[in-house]
């Protein structure tokens, strides 16, 4: 690695650092999605909507307040 300035060049002079900075963060990303499996309050909104619609969990039973916007029609088919 002989740069003759300080920054790091890789390979050669039409090194991109846009090019750069995107593998990085995707890499970034990739490796962050391995480490953390989505947390539970990570799940769409729309998975947890559909849920509650299907019966959901037990302890979930209760969704009203956590969708205010009128959606009690899907909790009450009777």
């Amino acid at each position: 690695m002989t740069g003759s300035h300080g920054s790091f060049e890789p390979f050669d002079e039409t090194y991109d650092e846009q090019e750069a900075k995107h593998r990085f963060e995707s890499a970034l990303r990739a490796a962050r999605k391995a480490t953390h499996p989505p947390a539970k309050g990570m799940v769409p909104k729309r998975e947890k909507k559909h849920a509650v619609s299907e019966g959901g969990s037990p302890q979930r039973k209760g969704g009203e307040a956590e969708m205010p916007h009128g959606h009690r029609g899907l909790k009450r088919p009777a």
